[in-house]
């Protein structure tokens, strides 16, 4: 083991951005039991699990009741609504250049979207989707929603290396970043695409700097950064890469930034490296 661990092959790199930013899944039900849950986040009511059929949204800290809970966390309540904590469904990414369409299952447009993510105004329980682009609007019919990303990741990892963050942020006085849900789920989204598309940049060859996530979902910062890394077995190695990179270890250690996300991902078979990580820190 530890002879293959010698092995391995592990790169990083780092890069710091300051600057004004402007910017249907179904599962059987696991469990029945009428209870009260209260949500830690910002979430949205729908007619169906998967973020199809958009109702009101609920506010954090307060209280639904939950008839039935599927093993992916989507919760039913009494009124036969679905929610899942944290997921609103503003946004959805397509991971390549998607097809769109002039209405409803309409002809199709000639404007084809670029890879990206986009701000969702109608997602129909039939699977059809609403975007828009500036001022205009284009249906689809593929995508994922931002917000599922924040199951593919690694979170135990992920919070390990949150908490070892923060403890070299302790030893300069500097106070702790907080774990921010949507930079969690975009550097999550940052790791899977290195991992499928088989590269190692702070560029992604479908949709460009990866500073154009933040934009795309409405990130409003005037501060930025990103560290990845690729090929480290653990939470305390992939910390300790950065830690030895002076590029690294400013973003890591910078005074300019309060939130951070981690996206750590396991890869499968035929990526260029075991496992891919990324830091996306933001004021």
């Amino acid at each position: 083991m530890n002879k293959m661990l010698k092995k391995l092959s592990v790169i990083f790199m780092a890069m710091i951005l300051l600057g004004s930013l402007a910017s249907p899944i179904y599962a059987k039900a696991s469990t029945s039991k009428t209870k009260q849950v209260t949500l830690t986040e910002k979430s949205r009511l729908f007619t169906k699990q998967g973020g199809y059929g958009r109702k009101s949204t609920v506010a954090a800290k307060k209280k639904v009741t939950i008839i039935k809970t599927t093993k992916d966390k989507w919760m039913q309540t009494k009124d036969k609504k679905w929610i899942k904590n944290g997921f609103t469904g503003d946004y959805i990414y397509l991971s390549k250049k998607t097809t769109t369409y002039k209405k409803e299952k309409g002809s199709k447009s000639s404007t084809k979207l670029a890879a990206g993510i986009y701000k969702v105004s109608v997602a129909n329980t039939n699977g059809w989707i609403k975007v828009k682009k500036g001022s205009k609007t284009y249906w689809i019919k593929s995508g994922k929603f931002v917000d599922s990303y924040i199951d593919l990741g690694n979170k135990k990892m992920q919070d390990q290396i949150v908490t070892i963050l923060n403890k070299e942020r302790a030893k300069k006085n500097l106070k702790p970043l907080k774990q921010d849900p949507k930079l969690t789920k975009l550097a999550i989204i940052r790791s899977l695409d290195m991992e499928k598309n088989r590269y190692f940049s702070h560029t992604s060859p479908t949709y460009g700097s990866w500073s154009n996530l933040l934009k795309g979902s409405g990130y409003n910062t005037n501060a930025s950064g990103e560290n990845i890394a690729a090929g480290y077995p653990t939470a305390t190695s992939f910390m300790k890469g950065w830690m030895n990179s002076p590029g690294h270890k400013a973003n890591i250690l910078s005074p300019n930034y309060q939130k951070v996300g981690i996206g750590i991902v396991v890869s499968g078979k035929g990526a260029q490296y075991p496992t891919y990580g990324t830091q996306i820190f933001a004021k």
